[in-house]
């Protein structure tokens, strides 16, 4: 039979388990990308916009280029945004998630 000291020392454990998963899964929500269709300012047309990435520029582009030729259309990369012509959201998302990003809600 086990312990008082032994119950609690086994339970303490579970639950800094959990709450490092929970950290974990907190942290990469924080780290999601935004995938959304925007026209404002653009006289009217949609573009896809991709933001909240952390990598630096040289990458950016690279993701950007895949999407680029995925997609079949033009795009570019402001700051640490990817601007993509047209409304692409659904399949802009299916891609990234295939790359292994999460994706915001």
């Amino acid at each position: 039979m086990a312990t008082l000291a032994e119950l609690l020392k086994t339970n303490n454990a579970d639950l800094s388990g959990q709450a490092q998963k929970a950290a974990q899964e907190k942290e990469k929500q924080d780290k999601a990308l935004v995938v959304k269709a925007d026209r404002s300012g653009r006289a009217g047309k949609t573009v896809t916009l991709i933001s909240g990435f952390d990598h630096n520029p040289q990458v950016i582009e690279k993701i950007a280029k895949d999407i680029k030729q995925a997609c079949g259309t033009g795009g570019t990369v402001k700051g640490k945004t990817i601007e993509i012509q047209g409304d692409k959201v659904q399949k802009v998302k299916e891609l990234l998630v295939t790359k292994g990003f999460a994706i915001r809600a």
